[in-house]
């Protein structure tokens, strides 16, 4: 008697549409610390102009030093996106309807932390 084989569901293409974003803005902010603090190009951190008065009025304290910047995004990538982005693949890939919930609260948890702390 051969087990009934269950195919598994097609990916939702919205959800498929949230990990590729989420990949994509992890190693977005993954290259942006890599080549400032790991290339550091004299040439692309004199244009980022850290430690201008504009750049720290809009940037924060992120904006003060090259080094400071680098670990921001280095933090933001690996705190941030990478867990996102291995959720929504999760959910996206494996379809466990019960992590919808848990990743969309998530999500509205870190843009909202990230609009409140970031204005």
């Amino acid at each position: 008697m051969n087990p009934a084989r269950i195919s598994p569901p097609e990916p939702n293409p919205y959800l498929l549409l949230a990990s590729l974003f989420f990949t994509v803005m992890f190693f977005g902010l993954l290259w942006e610390w890599f080549s400032v603090s790991v290339l550091a190009d004299e040439q692309n951190i004199r244009s980022y102009q850290f430690g201008a008065e504009v750049m720290m009025s809009e940037g924060g304290s992120n904006y003060a030093t090259s080094n400071s910047y680098a670990a921001d995004a280095l933090q933001q990538a690996l705190a941030t996106y990478l867990p996102l982005a291995a959720a929504f693949c999760l959910v996206t890939f494996r379809d466990i309807r019960s992590w919808y919930a848990v990743v969309f609260i998530t999500l509205a948890v870190v843009v909202s932390a990230n609009y409140f702390t970031n204005p």
